[in-house]
């Protein structure tokens, strides 16, 4: 089945910060295995970073707990719609409630970017969410809700993490953060906040 995991991480103060999102899309079920092939063609890892402004200070460092099973029909292979498309995401989770749960409601959705129209979903239908179990070491507090609706970027697997995207991973490479985000069970280990 396949299958993507993800990291979530930002801070603001008083109407100045930044959140980034990392997804390690794995279309073909290949698991943490996939990092260590020789062929890295259908895994990808995927950022973005934009600004996460409050009037209230708010701080997110989320991690999904295990990989997140998708829907196998139209799962689509690149969430950038390369080489052949252009698509945006829009992606997010929320707290289930006001307690301090690591049970939250999710959402993943692709739409093309030309339409735009909803091409695919973790849910159906699209006012649905999942419950996703995030990560020890996960943490997230000053906003109910942290999402995003953009375009994505393929990072290259062999190298660190590019541009904005740095301060999601640091120096650690791509492909060990895929592996990372696809292992089951794994804690939260790194965050620059």
């Amino acid at each position: 089945m396949p299958q993507f995991g993800f990291y979530m991480a930002g801070a603001s103060v008083v109407t100045v910060g930044r959140l980034g999102l990392l997804i390690a899309w794995d279309p073909f079920d290949k698991g943490p295995a996939g990092a260590d092939e020789l062929d890295l063609s259908g895994i990808h890892l995927y950022s973005w970073v934009g600004p996460l402004s409050s009037v209230a200070p708010q701080v997110c460092k989320v991690k999904s707990k295990s990989p997140i099973t998708l829907p196998p029909a139209g799962c689509p292979e690149t969430l950038d719609g390369g080489p052949q498309g252009d698509f945006f995401i829009r992606f997010g989770i929320k707290a289930g409630g006001t307690g301090g749960s690591t049970i939250v409601d999710g959402w993943l959705e692709v739409f093309d970017a030309n339409g735009p129209t909803r091409l695919y979903g973790l849910v159906d239908p699209p006012a649905l969410t999942q419950k996703i179990e995030l990560a020890e070491g996960s943490a997230a507090s000053g906003a109910p809700e942290f999402s995003m609706q953009d375009r994505v970027v393929d990072q290259a697997l062999e190298d660190p993490l590019e541009g904005w995207a740095v301060l999601l991973g640091g120096d650690i490479a791509a492909i060990d953060l895929w592996r990372e985000l696809l292992t089951p069970d794994a804690p939260l280990k790194w965050s620059p906040i």
